[in-house]
C-alpha cells in the first residue's frame, strides 16, 4: 500500500496561456501592491521591448530595476539588491526570467523577512544535512513581500520554496527553505520565451526532465507524484525536440512550460531526488549552471542505479519514446541531440576539483535519497569518474 504527503508551497494563482503576460500589471493590482521592484533577466532587457511595455502597464507603480543577477546568487550580490529594495520600501518583487533571477527574489525575501545586515547572517538559515542523511532546516520568519513570477526558462524554479546561494568564501551554495519564497502569482507565457538563449532554454529542459526521472526513480514516489512525472517527461521529451526543429513553435514552448509545471509537481507531491540533484547543487558552487548540471550528471547517475531500479528505468524510456534503448542512453541521445555538452570536461570541471564536489555532495540533502545508498564521498567518486 503506497502512502506519501502532499507539501503545497504558497503559491495562490498559475496563469498559462499565450498572451498570459498582457494581464500581470492587473495581477499586481488584485494582489494589492503600490510600489513593485522589478528583477529582470539582462538577455530581455537588451533583446526586447520589454522595459518600456512594463513601465506603460505599470506607470508609476515601478519603483526600482534590478537588470541581470549572478548565477547561483552570491550572498554579496543578494544582500546589495535587498538593500535597495528596503530602502525604496517596495511592497512586491516582479521577476522576469530564469532561475537566478527567480531565486534571487527569494533570497531577497530572505534578507527582509530576517533583516540580515551582513553576509555572515545567510549562515544561520541555510538548511543542512549530517553524514547521515538527517536534515536540519531553521525556521524563518514570515515574508513580508510577495512576488510575481514570469519564467523565461524551464528549470522550475517559479514553483518550489527552495532557493540556494553561494558562500563565495566556501564556494558551498546552501538551501533556503520557507513555504512562501515560491511566488504569489506564476505567469506561463510562451511568448516571453522567444529571446531566451537556445542553450539555455534547452539545458534547463533537461533539468526539468532531471526532476520528473529522479521522481519516477525515488523510493519515495506515489502514484500522484508518478502520475506528474510521466506527464512531465512525456511533455519535455517530446517537445523540446519540436523546438530543436521549429524555434517560434508557441504551442510546443507552452508544452514545455506545463511540462516543466508537471515535473517539478512530484516533489510536491513527496517524491525525493537522487545524486544528479546532489551532486549537481555541488557543482553549482563551482559556477556550474543548473541546466548543465544535469545534462552532465542524469545518465550517469541512471547507469550507477541501474542495478536498483532498472523496472523503473525502462519506464523512463517509454516514456521518452525511446522504449529501446536504456534510460540513461535515451537521456544522453537527448541531450546530443539537443547540443549540449555530457560529460564534466566539458563544463569546465577538472579532475581535481571532483574531491570537492564528492565532499560537497555528501552535504546536500538528496545525496541521502539516492536510490542506490550513498555512504561516503568514495560512493560519489565513482559516478563522478564515470561522468569526467
Amino acid at each position: 500500500m503506497s502512502k506519501g504527503i502532499f507539501n503545497s508551497w504558497g503559491t495562490e494563482r498559475v496563469v498559462f496561456g499565450s498572451d498570459a503576460f498582457n494581464n500581470v500589471a492587473q495581477l499586481s493590482d488584485e494582489f494589492g501592491a503600490r510600489r513593485v521592484f522589478v528583477i529582470l533577466s539582462e538577455t530581455l532587457s537588451n533583446n526586447s521591448t520589454i522595459k518600456a511595455d512594463l513601465e506603460r502597464h505599470f506607470k508609476n507603480k515601478i519603483v526600482g530595476w534590478q537588470i541581470g543577477m549572478p548565477q547561483h546568487m552570491p550572498r554579496p550580490a543578494v544582500l546589495k539588491v535587498a538593500e535597495t529594495v528596503q530602502l525604496l520600501k517596495a511592497d512586491q518583487l516582479l521577476c522576469i526570467g530564469g532561475g537566478s533571477i527567480i531565486d534571487s527574489a527569494k533570497m531577497i525575501q530572505l534578507c527582509l523577512s530576517q533583516n540580515i545586515q551582513n553576509t555572515v547572517e545567510f549562515e544561520q538559515y541555510a538548511s543542512s544535512v549530517d553524514m547521515n542523511g538527517t536534515s536540519f532546516q531553521p525556521s524563518i520568519a514570515d515574508q513580508t513581500i510577495r512576488t510575481i513570477c514570469v519564467p523565461t526558462t524551464l528549470s522550475g524554479a517559479e514553483f518550489t520554496g527552495r532557493a540556494g546561494s553561494v558562500d563565495p568564501l566556501t564556494g558551498h551554495k546552501q538551501i533556503y527553505i520557507h513555504k512562501n519564497f515560491a511566488p504569489q502569482v506564476v505567469v506561463l507565457d510562451p511568448n516571453m520565451t522567444l529571446n531566451t538563449p537556445l542553450d539555455l532554454w534547452f539545458s534547463s529542459g533537461i533539468r526539468a526532465i532531471d526532476h520528473a526521472v529522479e521522481s519516477l526513480c525515488s523510493p519515495d514516489c506515489n502514484p500522484y507524484a508518478e502520475g506528474l512525472a510521466a506527464n512531465g517527461l512525456k511533455l519535455l521529451s517530446k517537445s523540446l525536440s519540436d523546438v530543436k526543429q521549429d524555434n517560434e513553435n508557441i504551442t510546443a514552448r507552452l508544452n514545455c512550460q506545463l511540462g516543466s509545471w508537471s515535473a517539478i509537481g512530484a516533489l510536491q507531491a513527496g517524491a525525493t531526488m537522487g545524486a544528479s540533484h546532489g551532486i549537481g547543487h555541488a557543482l553549482g558552487g563551482l559556477g556550474v549552471p543548473h541546466g548543465y548540471t544535469s545534462c552532465v550528471m542524469l545518465a550517469h547517475v541512471l547507469r550507477y542505479n541501474y542495478s536498483t531500479n532498472m523496472h523503473k528505468q525502462k519506464l523512463i524510456a517509454q516514456l521518452m519514446n525511446d522504449p529501446h534503448q536504456d534510460a540513461a542512453d535515451a537521456v544522453s541521445n537527448l541531450v546530443k541531440s539537443l547540443g549540449l555538452p555530457t560529460r564534466l570536461r566539458d563544463v569546465g570541471i577538472k579532475r581535481n576539483d571532483l574531491k570537492l564536489v564528492a565532499e560537497n555532495a555528501m552535504k546536500d540533502k538528496w545525496i541521502h535519497t539516492n536510490p542506490k545508498k550513498i555512504s561516503s564521498a568514495s560512493d560519489v567518486m565513482t559516478i563522478l569518474e564515470s561522468a569526467w
